[in-house]
């Protein structure tokens, strides 16, 4: 590598929007891996009628039923916790803007 190339390389490690990419090796991993971490967490508890929903439409089986009991019981519990309003508002504006037709009026 010349000193161009190299001089180079320095300034697109610098220009990273990823702070972990400028630090040691292996550390964007850490911090790639805590993001979707904490994405997950948040997905699990605002989201878990997505998660009700998709266990839902699982293939009844012997591996499925516990997976689906697991789901309702996460859901019915964070929305007895409140965490599920802000999903709820949002799906339903969702579907009330699905609803509105062209000229303005509502398609019920």
């Amino acid at each position: 590598m010349t000193a161009a190339d190299a001089g180079i390389h320095d300034l697109a490690e610098d220009a990273s929007p990823i702070p972990a990419a400028r630090t040691a090796e292996g550390s964007a991993v850490a911090w790639t891996s805590m993001v979707l971490a904490v994405a997950t967490a948040f997905l699990l508890v605002f989201n878990a009628a997505s998660l009700k929903s998709w266990a839902d439409g699982l293939e009844p089986g012997p591996a499925t039923v516990p997976v689906r009991g697991v789901a309702d019981a996460w859901a019915a519990q964070m929305q007895a916790l409140g965490l599920s309003a802000p999903r709820d508002a949002l799906h339903a504006g969702w579907k009330r803007a699905v609803a509105v037709r062209m000229d303005g009026t509502s398609g019920d």
